[in-house]
């Protein structure tokens, strides 16, 4: 027993500095942001010792569901300065990986706490509380960090950023869940809302601030540049469920006019980087003016689609009357509009007025992402035939892609015997959507080729792995270093295609947002 309680106090000193704050905090981080000492990293043997002692600290040292969720939140805070700290240090990418693991389980260890008290019926404002600070914290602390990162660590930044997003939108869906069972008051809701949605805001502008500064100097990171984006739509949809959500319908009369600001807000960061979008603007200007009718702005929304729809129709109909060839993967893009607008006008039937506006946004921007691709694939066509003047359209001639044998480097190999390629394809479809690229892993023949379609409401830069370097597909002849590399934004109902020579499984990713990855296998 003497040796057990001599031990644990031997890991416990390993651990207990970290929990001290750090007096001489960076220059960059608010009270609110502030981190502890980082201790020892995963880039120490020793790490092991941390770990366990924050775990015999949570699970033998503490009593209390209340004070248990403030030991996690501390913990969780260590493993985000542990993360900063290696990344800065400039760790293996394997080290920055394995803090990046401990950053995601501590925080999705707070997101399972939060749901097993709502499923228990208790008030779980408190936690939710600390979940969307901690959140909150690791969005600016990993931008920061993003910014001056070593390019072996950014892939994994992204994705603790993403999965930062994904802890608020936890919170926020269990405060609905709670606001609707009565277990939170509607005024501590309302606060909850306020502070999250005032923070949110306040990173926004900013960021903004920082990435005009770093445009004064040169090129903006595209990494910096689409977290940037996506933080922008975070706060919108932030705004947008609030706003459409019955079981908030009361607490948004108490925070009026916090979201008027934070929409108008955001109305001026969006002019101001010049990242238009119609109908998401039309309705924070709503928001902004205090005169939202979600029922109005989804039937706004429904209407706005079905031009849209009409129009790619119609531009469809030009085109191949003129005798040009359109892609089946516009017209499937042009498809999933269809089938998003038909959901739409359900919901708004079942007076779903919120998923009813959300279905026809995308419907909207499905649609005038075909729109886009119709004209590109007209003027692209024109120009090889000799129809029209490079200079009439400002279009760009697409550089051809090298393809001189080299020898394979493969991630891993595959199919080493022979195979029976005859049900392994030689054209495969990749689509590209805000979740992902779906398939993640596709297969295709030696000599095939795989053509990414964008479904999703951004751009799209498919490139081989490793970012931001592509340099493990061996063929060379791309922008950076190998030909499996897109070289541009493929945007909202764009296409791009690679013919795979080399057998082997090839990673790839998004290298405009490199916590988005994938899987080629190609087979002989």
């Amino acid at each position: 027993m003497v040796f057990k309680v001599i031990v644990l106090s031997f890991i416990l000193m390993f651990s207990a500095p970290a929990f001290a704050q750090d007096e001489n905090l960076p220059a960059p981080f608010s009270e609110e942001e502030a981190l502890p000492d980082a201790g020892l990293t995963p880039a120490s043997p020793f790490h092991v010792f941390e770990r366990f002692g924050d775990w015999a600290r949570l699970n033998i040292l503490t009593f209390g569901s209340t004070r248990k969720a403030e030991v996690k939140v501390r913990i969780a805070e260590k493993r985000l300065a542990e993360l900063k700290a290696v990344v800065e240090a400039g760790a293996e990418s394997s080290v920055v990986e394995s803090a990046e693991g401990f950053v995601n389980s501590s925080t999705a260890s707070l997101q399972n706490d939060a749901e097993i008290l709502d499923a228990r019926g208790q008030d779980a404002s408190a936690l939710i509380e600390k979940l969307n600070s901690l959140s909150l914290k690791q969005q600016t602390v990993l931008e920061d960090v993003l910014e001056r990162a070593p390019e072996q660590a950014r892939e994994a930044l992204a994705r603790a950023i993403e999965n930062s997003r994904k802890g608020l939108e936890k919170a926020e869906e269990v405060l609905g869940r709670q606001v609707e069972r009565r277990l939170i008051k509607e005024e501590k809701a309302g606060e909850i809302l306020e502070h999250s949605i005032g923070r949110l805001k306040k990173q926004i502008e900013d960021r903004s601030e920082k990435i005009k500064e770093i445009a004064a100097k040169g090129e903006v990171p595209p990494e910096v540049q689409t977290a940037f984006e996506e933080k922008l739509r975070l706060l919108e949809d932030r705004l947008v469920n609030v706003q459409s959500k019955e079981e908030f319908k009361e607490t948004r009369a108490s925070i009026r006019e916090s979201f008027k600001d934070a929409a108008s807000s955001v109305l001026e960061l969006r002019a101001e980087h010049k990242l238009r979008d119609e109908v998401s603007e039309s309705f924070l200007k709503d928001v902004e003016r205090d005169r939202l009718d979600v029922a109005q702005k989804a039937r706004e929304a429904i209407a706005s689609a079905e031009r849209a729809m009409a129009e790619a129709r119609t531009a469809l109909t030009r085109a191949e009357s003129a005798g040009k060839t359109i892609s089946e993967n516009v017209k499937e893009l042009l498809r999933t509009a269809e089938e998003h607008l038909k959901k739409a006008k359900e919901a708004f039937e079942a007076k779903d007025f919120g998923g009813a506006f959300g279905q026809a946004t995308s419907a909207f921007r499905n649609a005038s992402a075909a729109v886009k691709s119709i004209t590109a694939s007209v003027q692209s066509q024109n120009l090889r035939t000799g129809e029209v003047k490079p200079a009439e359209t400002g279009a760009v001639r697409p550089l051809p892609v090298k393809t001189k044998p080299v020898e394979s480097r493969p991630v891993s190999e595959v199919n080493s015997g022979s195979a029976n390629t005859s049900s392994v394809p030689s054209r495969v479809e990749v689509v590209f959507t805000d979740e992902g690229f779906r398939p993640n892993e596709a297969k295709v023949q030696k000599g095939g080729t795989v053509v990414w379609v964008n479904k999703s409401a951004t751009a799209v830069w498919p490139a081989s792995a490793m970012h931001p370097t592509h340099d493990v597909y061996p063929e060379k002849g791309g922008c950076i270093a190998s030909a499996f590399d897109a070289c541009r934004r493929i945007g909202p109902g764009e296409t791009f295609e690679f013919k795979f020579d080399q057998v082997g499984t090839w990673k790839y990713h998004d290298h405009l947002n490199a916590s988005m990855f994938g899987a080629i296998k190609v087979a002989e």
